[in-house]
Order: C-alpha cells, then sequence, then structure tokens
C-alpha cells in the first residue's frame, strides 16, 4: 500500500513540534492533516476518515487519550490506530499503545507511524468492544 493513499491526522498544540512531525510524514509520502486541539480533532475525526492518528497526551481541549477514548464510543467515528506522544505505556482493550516520549526525532515518527500502519489491530468497533470482557 502506497504511502501517499493514506491520511493521517496530527494533534499535537505545539506549532513547532506539530510542523516538524507534519513534514517528516509528507516527506515520507503521506497525506497529512494538523489540528492544534482536542476538539479540532474530534471534528476533523467525525468529517473525515484517516488512516492513523498521532496525538500528544498533552492535547488542549481534551488530551491524546480523550481523544482516543471519544474515538472508540463515538459511533460517528470511524476507529483507527493511534500513536500517543509522551506519555507512560497504556493498555487500551487489551492493546498497548505505541509510546514515544518527547522530544521525539521526526524520523523516529515516521517509522513508528509505518509499523503501526503495517500491523493494524484496531480495525472496527465491534472487535474492540468484544475485547473489553
Amino acid at each position: 500500500m502506497s504511502a501517499n493513499l493514506l491520511p493521517i491526522l496530527i494533534g499535537v498544540t505545539d506549532p513547532a513540534e506539530r510542523s516538524a512531525y507534519a513534514a517528516g510524514l509528507v516527506a515520507a509520502g503521506y497525506n497529512v492533516q494538523q489540528v492544534a486541539s482536542g476538539l479540532r480533532c474530534v471534528t476533523r475525526l467525525r468529517r473525515r476518515s484517516y488512516s492513523l492518528l498521532v496525538v500528544d497526551s498533552h492535547l488542549l481541549w481534551g488530551g491524546g487519550d480523550g481523544v482516543i477514548e471519544l474515538m472508540i464510543d463515538d459511533e460517528s467515528i470511524t476507529v483507527i490506530p493511534a500513536v500517543l506522544i509522551d506519555i507512560p505505556p497504556v493498555v487500551f482493550f487489551g492493546t498497548t499503545l505505541p509510546r514515544l516520549a518527547k522530544p521525539i526525532a521526526v524520523g523516529e515518527l515516521v517509522q513508528v507511524v509505518k509499523s503501526r500502519l503495517n500491523h493494524r489491530q484496531w480495525n472496527d468497533r465491534k472487535n474492540i468492544r468484544d475485547n473489553l470482557t
């Protein structure tokens, strides 16, 4: 699957970090959209389908973990793989999410994104909910 066909949403509050991550992913061939808050992130997720979400745990207005939880609970949002930045290891529904601690080299983020997209585990909401019990 060609990287240039895969849209990625980046939710990072710091504009310099967000721009650097986006530039690295664009250079790797991804179609990248950027947001600076949890509210805008959720709005974008409701309006469009993305292949992956890169989100900072300290994202304003919701935090990265809050955005992911809402993505899973909100039927109007397609459930997609996510990469959380700057958090301790977190397990959502039996799956440990990739952890990237700041500062993150752009190349490292690109490699994690490629790996996550190649090993999609969250392909539908029913599968996630079934794993809760």
